[in-house]
């Protein structure tokens, strides 16, 4: 949490000016909302009581003069806080995506896709902190302070009698503020809940449909949706009562003043010109009190996202160590695991002691049972989680001194679940290459069989291959991904099960590239035996391995 209020504290810094001079101009604007009272005080007294023509001209221009003064205020303040609202989001976001990209993927596998992408949304809220709202709150007690004097000045028994129901309405603002910062809350959870549900279910349509589960999945979903929609609906309620009650004591005070102004007008302790001017004077009163109701509903569910912000993304994980920044290499040498123990959250343990190594050169087939450790090998390897003790070391340096961004520049990796954008195959395959050889690509696309296949896509429309390649089969994705990591021409190759879906042409067609080559090879596979091209078998089994 620390690093998001410091990520605020530092932009209040730097646009302090900006934040100052759009608090001035504000500030102005709404003390100018006091001057016309005066002046039409001045206007009925001194020119149409007193059928002043000299004077009624004079007063009135300066009423004039003074609405456009405040309008021009109102402008560039808005102008202001509209920039600074955007630049505060724009900084909190770019924070989040620079945390979401180098913390450590145990926060993925505790939160669904959609309930992140739903936290994500919340951030939008945050840009009203630099509002006419949070800046009303406070010139509304240089409005209070103002008016005070002024009523002091007209009619100090008029002032006493308004402010008798103050410390009243102060109780209220506290019970309303707190019973809605409850309804916020229940109804922020309840609908980031529902996105991550609906994501989920999404991303799951196919297995649904294809085990007849529609009906079933539709049922949890409603359920979901009924607890937002309740919540939601309790919080739009506890609005309604806010609203409607602010308006039946705002009606309240109007017929207050009309009738405690009434009997002083009677009596002749007022003119109708000093009534006219303490009516509007005496709504200053309660500005601060009426402002702080305003701001605690409005502004409410922008400092509670800005907590679950700071608590989710910032709070959760502020133990773990970046995997950005360290030491660099030239070129791995030798990886070694040491006494390595690790286990996903609270399971059990995938690695206990673990020893392991691989050399320059080495052509290591890992095989074994399911949850026996294999893929969790690679995401060791790959920074993408911490081991629990033990370590892990490339060239003689732990791996957590190691710049994550220089390793994987090293390293072409196949993961067994092979994520593709919807864009075109060549596009797909040279995603995050700066540099390639044409001449190879063209080779490599015809090698696995997909110049037929861009083809294809090309005569059924725009070349795309749809959204998580749905218009692909299982093998032509694996075939994009492995051209992908060939196309990179690294010294150490990665394969997690990345050839399960080929065909045999194309299987040949990659097996006669490795048996060629003079790379680092380390692939996971529990179907072929990749000891006939000269791989060294490893066997994974509880914590084991021979």
């Amino acid at each position: 949490m620390r690093q998001l209020y410091q990520i605020i504290k530092n932009f209040v810094v730097k646009h302090f000016i900006h934040i100052l001079s759009a608090f001035i101009l504000f500030i102005s604007a709404s003390l100018l909302t006091m001057v016309p009272a005066k002046l039409l005080q001045l206007i009925i007294d001194k020119g149409f009581i007193a059928k002043n023509m000299k004077a009624l001209l004079f007063w009135i221009g300066m009423l004039a003069l003074s609405y456009l003064i405040k309008f021009v205020c109102t402008y560039y303040s808005n102008k202001n806080l509209i920039n600074l609202g955007n630049s505060l989001l724009k900084e909190i976001k770019s924070a989040i995506y620079n945390r979401l990209m180098s913390i450590d993927m145990s926060f993925y596998t505790k939160n669904e896709v959609g309930y992140i992408n739903s936290r994500m949304e919340e951030i939008s809220t945050i840009d009203i902190l630099f509002s006419n709202q949070m800046l009303g709150l406070a010139s509304s007690v240089f409005e209070f302070i103002f008016a005070l004097f002024i009523l002091l000045f007209l009619n100090w028994e008029f002032l006493i009698i308004m402010l008798l129901p103050v410390p009243l309405l102060i109780w209220a603002t506290y019970i309303i503020s707190k019973n809605i910062t409850v309804k916020v809350q229940a109804s922020l959870n309840s609908a980031a809940d529902y996105s991550g549900k609906i994501h989920e279910t999404l991303r799951g349509m196919e297995t649904i449909k294809s085990l007849g589960l529609e009906e079933s999945e539709n049922k949890k979903i409603n359920r979901y949706n009924e607890k937002a929609l309740g919540n939601y609906r309790t919080q739009s309620q506890a609005f309604n009562k806010f609203s409607v009650g602010m308006n039946w004591i705002s009606t309240m005070l109007t017929v207050i003043i009309y009738l405690v102004g009434g009997i002083f007008y009677i009596n002749g302790k007022l003119s109708m010109g000093s009534f006219i001017a303490i009516s509007s004077y005496v709504g200053r009163l309660y500005s601060p009190v009426f402002q702080y109701t305003t701001v605690s509903v409005i502004i409410q569910p922008a400092f509670l996202s800005l907590k679950r912000v700071a608590e989710f993304f910032f709070g959760e994980l502020e133990g773990v160590s970046e995997t950005f920044a360290g030491k660099t290499i030239d070129e791995i040498e030798n990886i070694t695991f040491k006494d390595v123990t690790f286990s996903y959250s609270q399971s059990a343990k995938v690695f206990d002691k673990f020893n392991f190594s691989i050399h320059k050169g080495d052509k290591i087939q890992i095989t074994g049972e399911n949850g026996s450790g294999k893929s969790t090998l690679i995401r060791l390897l790959l920074k993408l989680y911490t081991p629990d003790s033990g370590t892990i070391t490339v060239n003689g340096i732990d791996l957590k001194e190691i710049d994550r961004t220089n390793l994987i520049s090293h390293i072409s990796y196949v993961p067994q679940k092979s994520y593709v954008f919807n864009n075109t195959i060549h596009a797909n395959i040279t995603y995050g290459l700066k540099e390639y050889d044409q001449k190879y690509l063209d080779e490599l696309i015809k090698g696995f069989g997909l110049d037929s296949v861009e083809n294809r896509l090309k005569k059924e429309g725009d070349g795309y291959i749809g959204e998580n390649g749905s218009r692909l089969s299982g093998g032509e994705i694996q075939k994009i991904c492995l051209v992908r990591a060939l196309l990179a021409r690294r010294k150490f190759y990665i394969l997690d099960e990345a050839t399960s879906n080929l065909d045999e042409e194309s299987f040949n067609y990659l097996l006669n590239i490795i048996k060629s080559s003079d790379d680092t090879w380390l692939v996971i596979d529990h179907k072929t035996d990749f000891s006939t091209i000269g791989f060294h078998k490893v066997v994974f089994k509880a914590n084991k391995h021979t």
